[in-house]
């Protein structure tokens, strides 16, 4: 999950790579996947409120909620 802080799609790419060299990892790293994702719909908003707050308070409850529905599926996973 850390690594969705820093870049989603490099924890998507590095876990894709992982998965074609070992395949037993698959659920493991979709799960990561999407973890890293979920992260990410976390970051936006705190980005956008070092340029505009406003944005950011609008953008939250809909970021958070994609966050949430997210980490939702990956536990399905």
């Amino acid at each position: 999950m850390l690594g969705g802080l820093a870049s989603s799609t490099a924890v998507t790419m590095s876990f894709s790579r992982l998965t074609q060299r070992e395949k037993s990892l698959a659920p493991a790293t979709a799960v990561g996947i999407g973890l890293a994702c979920a992260v990410m719909f976390l970051r936006v908003p705190v980005v956008a409120g070092m340029v505009d707050i406003d944005l950011a308070l609008r953008l939250a409850v809909p970021l958070v909620a994609m966050a949430a529905a997210t980490c939702a599926v990956a536990a399905v996973l």
